[in-house]
């Protein structure tokens, strides 16, 4: 009777001991996964070596997070800000610097620039309505970078890097509802066929926007917003596993109103 009360007495600790050391396992597991980038020096490296200030936004935080746009995915990090212009564009500021036109941080797909010089040597419009299905990660570089990189790198880098044929492998479809009539769906297919990568992605996006009434603006205008928006982007990607040689195109038209 003894033995089996001693054994009833042990096996909550057993189980408890086992759970904590799993538990602990999985800490350390994540405590040793290294973080790589390749925006601060524009080779891949440790976070950790990396001479500048990088945040990483990785694919599991952005799916988690449920963002509509590529800009919202920005306002999570420290010492970013987006503010909208008085010509209601959005705008990105870093650490106190802004432009009317972000002219001031670089923006890049996969390590190729989206500023223009008709905008002033800024990004809007190429990266505003970026789908964030189309995601792997995003590699922001807070502080001066143009000496790798040029003019527009004063204030920030903003690298984001698009998701693989070969890891997708599968046909993802992605529809999203909510107030003010907002609707949007997503189709995102990738798959590797022989020495090829495939990628492609379709986004709409169609929302009346939250509408307010403003009683006097800058100039004395009064009136109801009309901030609604009608996106459609489309994406495609072909790239040899081989050699790396690849190509890589979007196509976006949008329609919006002003917001304030």
């Amino acid at each position: 009777m003894y033995k089996k009360l001693l054994g009833l007495l042990l096996l909550p600790t057993i189980i408890l001991a086992n759970s904590l050391e799993s538990t602990l396992q999985d800490e350390i597991h994540w405590l040793e996964e290294e973080t790589f980038v390749v925006s601060a020096s524009r080779v891949k490296e440790s976070i950790k070596k990396t001479p500048a200030s990088v945040t990483v936004i990785e694919e599991d935080f952005i799916r988690s997070k449920g963002s509509k746009t590529f800009l919202d995915l920005l306002t999570t990090i420290s010492g970013i800000n987006i503010s909208q212009t008085y010509i209601y564009t959005d705008k990105i500021g870093v650490r106190g610097i802004q432009g009317d036109f972000s002219e001031k941080v670089l923006v890049l797909v996969d390590g190729h620039s989206l500023n223009v010089d008709l905008l002033n040597g800024g990004a809007l419009g190429a990266y505003e309505n970026f789908p964030v299905e189309l995601i792997q990660r995003i590699e922001v570089v807070k502080g001066p970078a143009s000496a790798l990189y040029g003019e527009n790198a004063f204030a920030a880098l903003i690298n984001i890097i698009t998701k693989d044929g070969k890891d997708i492998n599968a046909p993802i479809i992605t529809v999203k509802a909510g107030k003010n009539n907002t609707q949007a769906i997503n189709f995102l297919y990738g798959k590797k066929y022989k020495n090829y990568s495939v990628t492609t992605n379709l986004n709409l996006l169609d929302t009346d926007g939250d509408s307010v009434y403003v009683q006097n603006d800058s100039v004395g205008n009064s009136g109801h917003t009309n901030p609604y928006k009608k996106n459609m982007s489309a994406y495609f990607s072909i790239q040899n596993n081989t050699n790396g040689l690849y190509i890589k195109g979007m196509y976006n038209k949008s329609q919006d109103g002003p917001r304030y």
